[in-house]
């Protein structure tokens, strides 16, 4: 992968990298102006290395006593050989990334990501947007982006890759409309499932070959949600536009000193009554179009990216699915209760948000982390350390914690995601239990987990140049 300057990507492959992409040939082409990116090197401290080694020796050696025992899932805690808990503050710490005041804007943005799968599936990435039209180095706009892959990861990937530059370019081309961006959103998420479902099918039909599956039908019969925020410092507002159940969330401080979360986004999953609604009269006359809770009885989300199993008609899948079963795709095959495709569609809804001084900071997050924890309660613990960051006055609000304990307030959420924070009284211990689990065991229990934070005011200057 070449390096691009305008953005960055969190590319969750086992220890997670940054990348930096550039354009050409029109698939990635590079910037007219190239802003300079802030952006920490991956860690390569020895002894952090010795402690991760020690961690994937520890896991494999919990995970063969369980797969020898041939014991259920849920009992992989009785040979569980536990993480200490310097290990388990390796693996929380080895994604932990932050850029202070990027790219001019006051903005400092956390973000840390810890995997449950063999191979994380979440990609987050963010870019500023518009240089080139503006003055250099100083872009108003910046879009943060973070994708929840299931069935695989190529699809996230190639979100995290493509969506940004594409959503830049039509915002280049939509001049000063005032719905510029909602409508930019919108085109760039239609615009680029249709890539990944049908175009890449048109490309593979006409130049069949293996390894033309994994690159052109991967990503496509994979799935993502996603859920993408612009932030406009010029006119003080955020517009998230969202597919799936990641979400974003808004963190502002009321008079008395509490915090309040504001919603930027909602679930799009069939526990939300009105995408219910939507997809049976989509579907009139199939009672399984929602079975056991999921689409046709087997998705969760009813809006997402790729998903070509739930998009592609009959008879494409019929002539495309035997290719990509030959080459191991277990996935590869029609749904039950399948009749009437397209199922889910990569359609947004979107929501804007205008910024007010009590605005402090944006949350964006995957399900791994809302499984376990409310929207309140991550503003209370983000709130909190930013609290205690910047001096304030610590909130007591219900759910908030006793102080930070780590120096990246991302790292923080998901510590206290993995703790069942704060419902479970074991807060102190919890985390490195669930850490010490071996995927795919510890699936069972949490979620692959990615968050980034993103501080909005000028009382961000107060906070620490470093990470302690």
């Amino acid at each position: 992968m070449v390096a691009l300057a305008a953005g960055c990507v969190l590319a969750a492959v086992g220890a997670a990298e940054y990348l930096y992409y550039q354009q050409h040939a029109g698939v990635f082409a590079e910037p007219k102006t190239a802003v300079e990116p802030k952006a920490p090197k991956a860690a390569t401290d020895p002894e952090l290395k010795t402690l991760l080694d020690s961690v994937k020796a520890r896991r494999a050696a919990t995970k063969a006593k369980a797969d020898a025992a041939k014991k259920a899932m849920d009992d992989v805690w009785r040979y569980m050989d536990w993480l200490t808990e310097e290990e388990a503050a390796a693996v929380l710490h080895q994604n932990q990334k932050y850029w202070r005041n990027a790219h001019s804007t006051g903005m400092d943005i956390y973000t840390d990501q810890v995997a449950s799968n063999p191979r994380i599936e979440e990609y987050a990435t963010w870019m500023p947007l518009g240089v080139g039209t503006e003055k250099p180095g100083h872009p108003t706009r910046i879009m943060f982006g973070l994708f929840d892959g299931h069935n695989g990861h190529q699809c996230a990937e190639q979100l995290a890759l493509r969506l940004g530059p594409k959503l830049d370019e039509l915002l280049k081309n939509s001049g000063s409309a005032k719905d510029a961006v909602p409508a930019a959103l919108t085109e760039a998420f239609t615009r680029m499932d249709h890539e990944l479902v049908y175009e890449a099918a048109e490309k593979y039909r006409s130049a069949r070959s293996e390894s033309n599956i994994d690159k052109l039908l991967a990503p496509g019969l994979a799935g993502s949600c996603g859920v993408v925020a612009v932030v406009d410092t010029e006119a003080r507002e955020v517009t998230v536009a969202n597919v799936g159940d990641s979400r974003a969330v808004l963190g502002m401080r009321l008079p008395d000193g509490r915090w309040r979360a504001v919603p930027l986004s909602v679930d799009q999953t069939p526990r939300n009554p009105l995408e219910a609604e939507r997809v049976r009269a989509e579907h009139p006359g199939e009672p399984r179009v929602l079975k056991h809770g999921r689409v046709v009885g087997t998705l969760m989300p009813t809006r997402v990216f790729g998903g070509s199993r739930y998009k592609w008609p009959v008879d494409l899948q019929g002539e495309l699915f035997p290719d990509m079963a030959t080459r191991g795709y277990a996935l590869a095959k029609i749904p039950m209760n399948y009749i009437t495709p397209p199922y889910v569609t990569a359609k947004p809804d979107v929501i804007t948000h205008r910024l007010g001084a009590d605005d402090k900071f944006i949350v964006l997050a995957t399900d791994g982390i809302f499984d376990e924890l409310t929207n309140d309660e991550v503003v209370n613990i983000v709130g909190e350390w930013y609290d205690a960051k910047t001096g304030k006055v610590p909130s007591k609000a219900a759910g908030a914690m006793t102080g930070p304990k780590e120096g990246n307030v991302a790292a923080q959420l998901i510590r206290a995601a993995l703790c069942k924070f704060p419902h479970n009284p074991e807060y102190t211990s919890a985390w490195i239990r669930e850490l010490s689990r071996p995927a795919p065991h510890s699936r069972r229990f949490w979620d692959d987990m990615t968050a980034v934070v993103v501080m909005l005011d000028q009382d961000s200057t107060q906070l620490p140049r470093a990470l302690p």
